[in-house]
C-alpha cells in the first residue's frame, strides 16, 4: 500500500438552517505503509476561517519517530507547521487562519514507521 491520505468526514453545518451553529469540520485520515516514510500529502478546498486543528499521532514500533504536519494555501505558501511531534500523542493548535479555495495537508514522517501500516488522523475544525 502507497503512502495517501484520504478525507474521512466532510462536515459543512453552513449549508443547514440559520438556527445552527456556522462551523464546519473535516476529519482527514493519513495512511503511511511500512518502509516508507515519504510525505503524505491531501488537498482539498474550503472558504472558511481555520480555528482548530488536532492531530492524533498513534504509537508506533519504531523509536523516536516524529512527526510535521503542514498545510499550505492554495498558492504553495505554508500557513501552518507543527513543528516535529512525537507519537502516541494528541496535539490541539488553536489558530486563526483564513482559507479560501484549495489547500494542501502534509504528513511527514521523520523515519519508516516500521511494521504494518499506520493511520494518523487529522482533524480541521472552523467557522
Amino acid at each position: 500500500m502507497a503512502d495517501l491520505g484520504t478525507l474521512a468526514v466532510d462536515f459543512d453545518n453552513r449549508r443547514s438552517s440559520i438556527n445552527e451553529s456556522p462551523v464546519w469540520k473535516k476529519k482527514i485520515t493519513l495512511f503511511t505503509d511500512n518502509g516508507a516514510h515519504a510525505e503524505v500529502t491531501l488537498a482539498d478546498n474550503v472558504n472558511g476561517i481555520l480555528q482548530q486543528i488536532i492531530l492524533v499521532f498513534p504509537a508506533t514500533t519504531a523509536t523516536g519517530l516524529t512527526a510535521t504536519l503542514t498545510i499550505d494555501n492554495d498558492d504553495s505558501v505554508e500557513i501552518f507547521a507543527s513543528g516535529a511531534k512525537a507519537e502516541n500523542a494528541t496535539y490541539i493548535f488553536n489558530v486563526n487562519i483564513h482559507l479560501t479555495g484549495a489547500y494542501t495537508t502534509s504528513f511527514d514522517l521523520s523515519a519508516d514507521p516500521t511494521g504494518t501500516g499506520h493511520t494518523a488522523s487529522v482533524y480541521l475544525r472552523g467557522i
